[in-house]
């Protein structure tokens, strides 16, 4: 018996276009749309995405995308199968501890290609990688895409920073009860906003970004999974951690929600906007930063 199992939930609506030009020399038109629904922000947002949860391949001739997220935390495959009409399937895993579902977005051939296009400029991990393939796919030799300085360099923005939150990010605001003087217990909320990779100078990258801006971080943790199961084969993971309260941590919020799509992340960061509302004075930018996600 096999130890996943998957189901389709949307299948593509145009499959199999091996004729990219028009006797212009122009996209077809189901390509044309596909570029134009992609707005500079939504590449931003699944460039970081697509480097966290994102996977880029290609097998022989054929180059493809997959995206596979938790399903109830796969608003961005329900957003990006309606831009790129990708193929989506719910996949259970049997042989995992915690059997919850998830979906698996695919998207191949020209689609992935032109996605890995879109992408590729504002990509920080995967930038190498996805430059390879793109370069050696057999579309590219029909399109003959140039690369350049401008989209080789890699850049930072608070849109990719959402997606990458979206993909590999941490937010917690939990209530903490304990012990004082003369046993008297004390009450209060920790907020905690973290990000993880196994790509070090990834996660440094983002960080040097965000300390030039004025924030401020704890002390890096790299956890290298010693006297574990397959010690020996995982990478070590780094974390980052943003260092202050809840209004430090609004801060940056204030910059990545309008671009989050996660619910269950977009209510913490939510939650702590209130809490920072109800206990700090409050500029009108924050309060018109959560009216704008209502």
């Amino acid at each position: 018996m096999s130890n996943t199992k998957s189901f389709l939930l949307r299948d593509s609506k145009v499959k199999h276009i091996h004729t990219y030009f028009d006797k212009k020399g122009e996209l077809i038109k189901p390509l044309q749309e596909l570029l134009i629904n992609f707005s500079n922000k939504e590449r931003k947002y699944f460039a970081g995405m697509a480097d966290g949860d994102g996977c880029f391949r290609k097998k022989g001739k054929t180059i493809a995308f997959v995206l596979e997220l938790r399903e109830d935390a796969s608003e961005p495959i329900s957003a990006l199968a309606e831009i790129f009409d990708g193929t989506v399937r719910k996949k259970f895993n049997f042989k995992s501890k915690n059997n919850k579902p998830s979906l698996v977005l695919e998207l191949f051939g020209i689609k992935a290609f032109l996605f890995s296009l879109c992408v590729y400029p504002y990509l920080l991990e995967k930038k190498n990688l996805v430059k390879e393939i793109i370069l050696n796919s057999k579309i590219n030799k029909k399109i003959n895409f140039n690369f350049n300085k401008e989209i080789d360099e890699r850049k930072f923005s608070f849109e990719y920073l959402a997606g990458y939150t979206d993909a590999e990010g941490s937010i917690q605001m939990s209530l903490r009860h304990q012990k004082g003087w003369k046993g008297k217990i004390t009450s209060g909320y920790k907020f905690r906003y973290a990000l993880t990779s196994n790509d070090h100078e990834h996660l440094s990258f983002i960080k040097n970004n965000l300390l030039k801006m004025g924030y401020s971080f704890r002390k890096d943790y790299v956890d290298d999974y010693k006297n574990r199961k397959n010690s020996s084969i995982r990478k070590p993971t780094k974390y980052i951690y943003l260092k202050g309260g809840p209004k430090e941590h609004t801060n940056l919020y204030e910059k990545i929600l309008p671009f989050c799509k996660i619910q269950n992340k977009i209510k913490k960061m939510k939650d702590t906007f209130n809490y920072v509302m109800v206990n700090f004075s409050v500029t009108k930018r924050i309060i018109d930063t959560i009216r704008e996600m209502e």
